[in-house]
């Protein structure tokens, strides 16, 4: 009887060795899948992008503030898109304070948060 319960718990060991190695093995086909598949991705997006470097033409800031004008865009797969929120961020650097204000064209609602260092 003894014999049997050994062989026994040997295929268990067995078993459940085997299925670990496979889940292993699983997990490292399907990593390095995805690494390729997100490599592709990323090429296919560099060349598609249309971002296009220019050079600031614009005044230079004076004194301690700074502002930030952001625009959203929605295009939904059209040519021509169009602007959905915006964002403008405030900054003075003698106060050291940060203000932010955002407002979203769909819902004409605008939220401001003030932070202090």
């Amino acid at each position: 009887m003894a014999r049997h319960a050994e062989r026994r718990k040997v295929r268990k060991g067995r078993i459940f060795g085997t299925i670990l190695v496979l889940l292993l093995l699983l997990v490292v086909v399907f990593g390095v899948i995805g690494f390729f598949q997100y490599q592709s991705s990323l090429k296919t997006a560099e060349k598609a992008s249309q971002m296009k470097s220019f050079e600031f033409n614009g005044a230079k800031t004076e004194g301690n503030d700074i502002n930030v004008l952001f625009i959203g865009s929605d295009s939904r797969g059209a040519d021509q898109g169009r602007s959905d929120s915006l964002m403008i961020a405030h900054y003075d650097k003698k106060n050291e304070k940060a203000e932010t204000g955002f407002i979203d064209a769909r819902y004409l609602r605008g939220y401001s948060r003030t932070w202090e260092k």
